[in-house]
């Protein structure tokens, strides 16, 4: 019976996540056409409201909708091959990879710190080359 009630929450909560993030998207969109904020206030929500859309897919596409597809596969009764597997686990591992990128992408801050970080250059040594210079009064 828990089996089931897991089927039954994932089967619904893919359709509901992706109608919900379309909903709110639009809803966005045309509040901001409506709304009297200046030009760079709604360039700035326009790209805020892209970056929502882009982490509202990134699970609904990468968790979501290989779990539904292997759950279908098991209520239909059919067996999956060892590639619809291996696919689904792939998508489920790089999903914190590409979460982290969509970040990256979409503010400046974040992306110059990791950049700063990954790509430190080496610091060559400094050599302090000092002479000393006597002078002899004989």
């Amino acid at each position: 019976m828990s089996h089931l009630i897991i089927i039954i929450d994932s089967m619904l909560t893919l359709p509901l996540i992706a109608t919900l993030g379309i909903y709110w998207a639009v809803q966005i969109n045309k509040f901001l056409k409506e709304s009297s904020f200046s030009s760079h206030t709604k360039a700035m929500q326009r790209r805020m409201n892209n970056l929502m859309i882009i982490q509202t897919a990134c699970p609904v596409l990468l968790l979501h909708a290989p779990a539904f597809g292997q759950y279908i596969l098991v209520l239909l009764g059919s067996t999956s091959n060892t590639a619809v597997t291996y696919f689904s686990q792939t998508l489920w591992t790089v999903f914190p990879v590409f979460s982290a990128l969509v970040i990256m992408a979409f503010f400046r801050e974040y992306r110059d710190l990791f950049l700063r970080k990954v790509c430190k250059k080496k610091k060559s040594p400094r050599v302090l080359v000092m002479s000393l210079v006597t002078r002899s009064n004989i």
